[in-house]
């Protein structure tokens, strides 16, 4: 084995082993080779080791840790979308890693979280509105209930009042109620005499009237009968 080759291994002890058979493996790609160093650098320079080499001891959910802000696009599960700039990212540790380092990303992102900081003022200034308004209208219901119980009370009481006075009374009432049917008779009596006085007043009258043209007849008759033996 070349000097180079097992330095190098000595130096990436979780990236490279030496099997028994004396052949070099990759851990990262699964790949064995020649213990040859000139192999192993070809192999480092190649697309396979350095498309698996940033996901090498990595978890399956490692991209978790940039969310809420970097996910998983919805349309292609091998990119990330930047919910702060609204860019397609690689599924790649080290180029997400670059652009949340980056000016454009943490000025955005510092936007977006005193926008939600506001929000949250706003709404949190809302839910204490909303629950003093409830407060006061229950307050409202509570007072509102104990002046009605006060008049029910008191009208229950006035009635209890009357119950009791009932008793007293109607021996005064039934007293005013004799003595207003004796007015109403004496009044009826009178009114009586006024009627009958009137009738009789009135039937004088046409008994003069008669007896006055009685008389004014009885006149025009010697009249003619005085004319008669004149002639």
């Amino acid at each position: 084995m070349d000097a180079e080759l097992e330095k190098y291994i000595d130096d990436h002890p979780s990236e490279f082993d030496v099997l028994p058979t004396g052949r070099v493996v990759c851990k990262v790609t699964s790949h064995e080779m020649e213990p040859k160093w000139e192999i192993v650098q070809k192999h480092l320079n190649g697309s396979k080791y350095k498309n698996k080499k940033p996901f090498f001891g990595l978890e399956s959910n490692w991209y978790e840790k940039y969310a809420p802000y970097i996910v998983v696009d919805k349309k292609n599960i091998n990119k990330m979308h930047c919910t702060v700039t609204g860019c397609k990212l690689n599924k790649i540790p080290y180029e997400l890693d670059k652009h949340v380092q980056g000016k454009k990303f943490k000025r955005l992102l510092a936007i977006k979280l005193a926008a939600e900081q506001e929000a949250k003022i706003k709404e949190q200034k809302k839910r204490e509105k909303k629950l003093a308004y409830e407060a006061k209208q229950a307050e409202l219901k509570a007072s509102d209930l104990a002046e009605q119980i006060e008049k029910e009370s008191k009208k229950n009481e006035g009635g209890n009042g009357n119950g009791n006075g009932n008793g007293d009374g109607n021996g005064d009432e039934q007293n005013d109620g004799d003595g207003g049917e004796q007015q109403n008779d004496g009044d009826g009596e009178q009114q009586q005499d006024e009627n009958n006085k009137n009738e009789n007043n009135t039937n004088k009258k046409k008994r003069k009237r008669s007896e006055s043209g009685g008389k004014k007849a009885m006149k025009r008759k010697k009249r003619k009968k005085v004319v008669k033996s004149s002639k």
